[in-house]
Formats: C-alpha cells, sequence, structure tokens
C-alpha cells in the first residue's frame, strides 16, 4: 500500500464467527485518509480473510485513529465503554467470560522497590490450561496478563491436487512438527467449491507453549 501525505493510521476491529458458539474479534492497522475509508478498507480485508478462514464477517467494525506510528509502545486501539457494573463484574462480563482460548499466566514477582500488593486468592486457569475445566472463574486484577492464541492457516497448492484432502493433512502435520513442541488447541477444516478441484483449507490455534502431557 503506497502512502500519501493526507493518509493517517487507523486500527479497526472487525468480529467473526466460526461456528455456533466461536467468535474471534480482530483487529488491524490500515493507512487512510479517514474513519469512513479505514473501514471500507478493513471491511474489504475481513472479507477475505472470512473467506480463507470459512467464517462468516458479522459486519461490526469499529475504527480507532492512532495518534503516534505504529511501533514499539504505541496504543493501537482503545474503546471507553459506560458500566454500571462493579470491576470484577464488568471484566467477567466482556473480557474473562471463561470462553475465551487463553491461557493465564502467573502473577510475576513485584521489583524489590515496589509492593507485591494484596494477596491474590487463586482459581483453576481459564480454558486452555485444564481442558477438563473451561469455563472457570476470574481471578484478581493483578493476575490478568494472558498468552494470545496463535493461528495458521494452510491450503494446497492451486491446481492438480488442490482438492487433496490427505496431502493437505500432510502439510499440516509437517508445519506442526516444524513448529517444535506447541499445545494446538483447536483445528478448523474450510472447503471452498471453485470450478476446479474443492479448495481447501485448515486452519490450527495454538499456544507457543510444551503440550501438555
Amino acid at each position: 500500500m503506497q502512502e500519501t501525505s493526507s493518509d493517517r493510521w487507523f486500527a479497526v476491529r472487525c468480529v467473526f464467527r466460526y461456528r455456533p458458539g466461536t467468535y474471534e474479534e480482530r483487529i488491524v492497522t490500515v493507512l487512510a485518509t479517514s474513519a469512513e475509508d479505514a473501514i471500507a478498507k478493513a471491511e474489504d480485508d475481513a472479507a477475505e480473510y472470512a473467506d480463507t478462514l470459512g467464517a462468516e464477517y458479522l459486519g461490526l467494525a469499529q475504527s480507532y485513529e492512532l495518534f503516534d506510528e505504529p511501533g514499539d509502545g504505541a496504543e493501537v486501539f482503545s474503546l471507553m465503554r459506560d458500566s454500571d457494573l462493579p470491576d470484577d463484574a464488568y471484566l467477567d462480563a466482556f473480557f474473562d467470560t471463561g470462553g475465551e482460548r487463553q491461557r493465564d499466566m502467573e502473577t510475576p514477582a513485584a521489583p524489590p522497590d515496589r509492593p507485591a500488593g494484596p494477596p491474590v486468592e487463586e482459581t483453576s486457569p481459564a480454558d486452555g490450561a485444564d481442558l477438563a475445566a473451561p469455563g472457570v472463574g476470574s481471578t484478581d486484577a493483578g493476575a490478568r496478563s494472558t498468552w494470545t492464541i496463535n493461528h495458521f492457516s494452510q491450503s494446497n497448492p492451486a491446481g492438480d491436487g488442490q482438492g487433496d484432502v490427505a496431502a493437505l493433512l500432510r502439510r499440516v502435520a509437517q508445519t506442526i512438527d516444524d513448529l517444535g513442541d506447541v499445545s494446538i488447541e483447536d483445528i478448523t477444516f474450510a472447503s471452498s467449491v471453485t470450478a476446479g478441484e474443492d479448495d481447501l483449507t485448515v486452519t490450527v490455534s495454538f499456544h507457543p507453549e510444551p503440550r501438555r502431557r
């Protein structure tokens, strides 16, 4: 994308549905002349993204104009919301429902020159840390650091053999092996009808940490 003097940086959040009950919020940065232009560009990207992964773009796009150039420490998105809920209930309602595909990290020790703060009541980790007990309660705000799910999508090369499911699964298995010791959280399969063979896509969601044994 070529930058012009009138372009500014925007971040746009879009929402997708993969299957009943599974949603994704995705934020992209775009260069645009206005918020409306940023949303239009992001929605074009959202349509392509949804088609590639076999998801559905739900038509919600929220833009935010960056105050700084994207870089280390730059604020890329901010949204204020009015609510009568108390702090813990607010976080549980909008950010930590128990259905998020995320993993709680242990609260880091306080630096020597800072107090450790009040003790944090231990709870079971969120979905992912113990797959036998998803949907558990939240922890104190001091323990809310999380790891974000990573994912990759893979298809066969276009042309002869692009609809070969076994070949695609072998490619995905090799990519997972190349990632090393990671925790696989979810694998989805999508198929798009084309004039020739079906266009297949496999998407793998994973944590870059040793898998549970």
